[in-house]
């Protein structure tokens, strides 16, 4: 299965009304990233989640630990997350790599 793509919805001085989209996806979300994208993860679960944003680069000729910056959502609360630089997070094919320890019951949505 292939990441879920998200494209980011654009805040405007008139609002808007965002639109939020299961994380119901093991093999996460793709998020094209142009260095202004935030992510709402919401998570209802009855547990906190880990949320990973996947960093493509090599310290000293090693991966990263732990494949990127890994942050955690408490049970039964939603974090926003971002700006995120595209010369450190964004992919080969521009986008933000986002990964999820489980996704019943969360929710995620890019905004910029």
């Amino acid at each position: 299965m292939a990441r879920t793509t998200l494209v980011p919805q654009v805040i405007t001085r008139a609002g808007i009304e965002p639109d939020f989209t299961e994380a119901a996806n093991a093999d996460g979300e793709s998020i094209v990233n142009d260095g202004k994208v935030f992510v709402y993860v919401d998570n209802q679960a009855v547990g906190a989640i880990d949320v990973t944003f996947l960093i493509p680069g090599l310290i000293d000729g090693e991966a990263i630990a732990d494949g990127g910056r890994v942050e955690e959502v408490p049970a039964e609360e939603a974090r926003f997350f971002g700006p995120f630089p595209t010369s450190v997070y964004n992919q080969a094919d521009g986008c933000l790599y986002v990964d999820f320890s489980a996704v019943v019951t969360v929710s995620v949505a890019a905004f910029k």
